[in-house]
């Protein structure tokens, strides 16, 4: 009797066991095949010719209003067609897996119920007007390194206010509101309307280690930039990189970047404070021009020549120092013209040319050290500089002066008295009054 109940039970046990797990097995698959479709149920797909990927083509019955577009069934999805999603407002989420390779032409175009979208690594092309009008977007990332993007891709997209994304994408969505940037690759920062020339909103941005060079234009206008770090990596700055950006109060360049070009920082009327390369060669020309803010410079001794009005109208600049070892032979036109508060200054052995009007207008400026092998003063090097009481010449003899036009300079010389310019006063009342004339020569 024992044994046939206990038969009874196994018998029981096995059939409830076997019936459990068939459930199970059948409750699996229904699971996963809705986990495919769950996020992507009611779109319409279309099978590409490869037979292992789909291409999304439709909203097709999909009532949700966040999407997301992975697999269709077990297969990737790897193209987002023309249209595909076209003007439906109501999305307010679309997110991409790693799969999709293409987006297509207009493919979002009008989804203005998208607030942020993210382009995955894997996408290799944008199409013109894929994301048209989504007026409310305003968080963008692009991880993608080499897509191709076409420049209308983002088109009216203009609430945009932080994006994440390399340098050769910067290009292809408006930037009229942008606010945060971080770029993730790329070696050039490109200039004007294709980098950040004009965002006037912008207050904050990465540069990543990959950045070589900045472009002419490249900051121009980012009225609202305060501060920027510049990467070692970055040895090129182009012409007016940052001009008039008028909220920028310092900036660091590294001792990578050897090139600088003419009005990088002209009228950024904020910077208070400026560290220059060691490597620099050359100071361009109104490169710090009407930097009033800007109070004390050190020239490196890697610095040849320092351009023409590089510092003009400075007007709280009131220190400048060469660092030892100076290299620089040429100061040009108007090059510290404008700085009202300088006091002193010493012009290192290594100088051979101060061009015209240098020290224009510098009404504080009562001493003036001029080094040894200064061979020509341009016209009018310390007009208006009232308050000059000391000029020392460190090499007195030799010098002649002309009054005459440029062309008649060397026919027409008259030797300078050494009792002229040897006393330091006297010499500072003859520079002054521009008693000793307009250029001056050392031969």
């Amino acid at each position: 009797m024992f044994k046939k109940i206990l038969s009874f039970i196994i018998v029981v046990v096995m059939t409830m066991t076997f019936v459990a797990c068939g459930e199970n097995s059948n409750g699996d698959n229904e699971d996963t095949e809705e986990k495919v479709k769950s996020s992507t149920k009611g779109l319409e797909f279309e099978l590409n010719e490869d037979e292992k990927s789909y291409t999304v083509t439709g909203i097709g019955d999909c009532k949700s209003t966040e999407i997301e577009i992975g697999k269709y069934k077990k297969l990737p999805v790897t193209n987002i067609d023309t249209k595909a999603f076209y003007k439906c407002d109501n999305l307010t989420s679309v997110t991409l897996s790693n799969s999709v390779i293409n987006i297509g032409k207009s493919a979002f175009e009008g989804c203005t119920g998208l607030t942020s979208i993210k382009i995955p690594s894997s996408v290799e092309s944008i199409e013109s007007y894929a994301f048209r009008g989504c007026t409310g977007i305003a968080e963008l990332t692009i991880l993608s390194v080499d897509a191709a993007i076409s420049k209308i891709a983002f088109e009216g997209c203009t609430s945009i206010e932080r994006a994440t994304a390399p340098t050769n994408a910067i290009k292809c969505f408006p930037k009229e509101n942008l606010r945060d940037v971080v770029i993730t690759s790329g070696e050039k920062i490109l200039g004007g309307l294709d980098g950040f020339g004009g965002c006037t909103k912008l207050e904050s941005i990465t540069i990543p280690d990959s950045v070589k060079s900045i472009d002419i234009y490249a900051f121009s206008k980012c009225t609202n930039l305060k501060s920027i770090t510049i990467p070692d990596s970055v040895t090129s700055i182009g012409d007016f990189a940052f001009n008039e950006c008028t909220s920028l109060k310092s900036v660091t360049i590294p001792d990578s970047v050897t090139n600088m070009g003419v009005r990088v920082f002209d009228k950024c009327d904020k910077l208070e404070s400026v560290t220059l390369p060691s490597n620099i060669i050359e100071i361009g020309g109104y490169t710090f021009n009407e930097c009033r803010s800007l109070e004390s410079i050190t020239i490196p001794s890697s610095v040849t020549q320092i351009g023409k009005g590089a510092f003009y109208n400075c007007i709280n600049l009131a220190s400048i120092i060469f660092e030892e070892d100076s290299q620089c032979e040429i100061i040009g036109d108007e090059a510290f013209a404008g700085s009202e508060k300088l006091e002193s200054v010493i012009i290192p052995d290594s100088v051979t040319e101060i061009g015209r009007r240098v020290f224009y207008c510098c009404w504080s400026l009562e001493e003036i050290v001029i080094g040894e092998n200064v061979e020509f003063i341009g016209v009018g090097a310390f007009k208006e500089c009232k308050n000059l009481k000391s000029v020392e010449f460190k090499c007195a003899e030799g010098w002649t002066y002309s009054s005459s036009t440029v062309e008649t300079l060397v026919t027409k010389r008259v030797e300078v008295p050494v009792n002229t310019i040897s006393d330091n006063a006297i010499a500072a009342k003859n520079l002054r009054e521009n008693l000793i004339s307009v250029y001056l020569f050392r031969d």
